[in-house]
């Protein structure tokens, strides 16, 4: 990877990691989902605009915009329901064990087959997720099949659909018009899940007071609606200077940040086997990126 793809990579995981603490802490208020995601959609509006300008050029990526806004809505649903269901630092690292997912869907649909080294990760990611859940060497399929463990899954599933539609959708953008058309593709496709996420979270967290934590909580609200912004902005850069593969695996750091702050900044009990759960998921992202 280039110096400047492993810079835009490491602000990427500083800023993503911080903004899914807020969102951890405001776990209760589904409205502060809707509201900060709606900042971030306000954010990036002048490139909205800028792209609508550009329509020649995005119309033709709209059945990529839309399949990666579902991905993106359903993921913040789920993100939301494993912060509600269990500790940060279980529940962040599954949901980034989105590599594992990558490579059985381009397996699937794709035809591509992983090496020894993309079995053996994941073979390790596995591995390390059955040890995430545990408390002093006990499984049981309760465990396993938590609502935490589930719902953090089905976020990572998710983030390979959007991280897959994104690779094939900004490519276009950024081949016709460069960073603008990247950043012209992430300010369409914010709106479009904001629109697709307010139905999901009135349905299914039965949340009416979407956007008062735009007025009542206004200065977090913007800020973590400006990290997450700047993170996944700066993910989508580093896509164009450097392998997919490179990228996401270089991004696995943040699961150990992740960690750290579950147990510095929201005070949970980390014991011996989730930092080594920890650790071998991390070992099997980084040799599914190597592949």
């Amino acid at each position: 990877m280039s110096l400047l793809a492993v810079l835009l990579v490491t602000a990427s995981v500083l800023f993503h990691a911080t903004w899914n603490v807020s969102l951890k802490e405001e776990s209760s208020n589904a409205g502060f989902l809707v509201s900060f995601n709606a900042a971030a959609a306000l954010v990036v509006l002048p490139l909205a605009v800028w792209s609508i300008l550009h329509h020649t050029v995005f119309l033709p990526l709209m059945p990529w915009l839309i399949a990666s806004s579902v991905c993106n809505a359903c993921y913040y649903l789920f993100l939301m329901c494993a912060y509600r269901a269990g500790d940060f630092s279980l529940a962040y690292p599954v949901s980034r064990s989105a590599p594992i997912f990558v490579v059985t869907l381009a397996g699937l649909f794709f035809g591509e087959r992983p090496s020894a080294a993309g079995l053996a990760g994941i073979i390790l990611v596995v591995t390390g997720c059955f040890l995430l859940p545990l408390e002093k060497g006990r499984m049981t399929l309760k465990k396993l099949l938590s609502p935490v463990m589930v719902f953090a899954l089905l976020t990572a599933l998710c983030t390979s659909g959007y991280s897959l539609f994104d690779k094939f959708g900004s490519k276009p953008a950024f081949q016709s018009l460069g960073m603008m058309g990247t950043l012209g593709y992430m300010g369409l496709e914010w709106f479009l899940t904001v629109v697709m996420l307010i139905p999901l979270v009135r349905i299914f967290l039965r949340e009416r007071a979407l956007f008062r934590p735009l007025f009542e909580k206004t200065r977090k609200t913007f800020f973590a609606a400006f990290l997450m912004t700047l993170s996944y902005g700066f993910v989508m850069a580093a896509y164009q200077y450097a392998q997919t593969s490179y990228v996401v695996g270089f991004r696995q750091m943040s699961i150990v940040l992740g960690v750290i702050l579950g147990a510095a900044v929201l005070k949970e009990r980390v014991n011996a086997l989730r930092v080594t759960g920890t650790a071998i998921v991390v070992a099997g992202l980084v040799l599914l990126a190597l592949a």
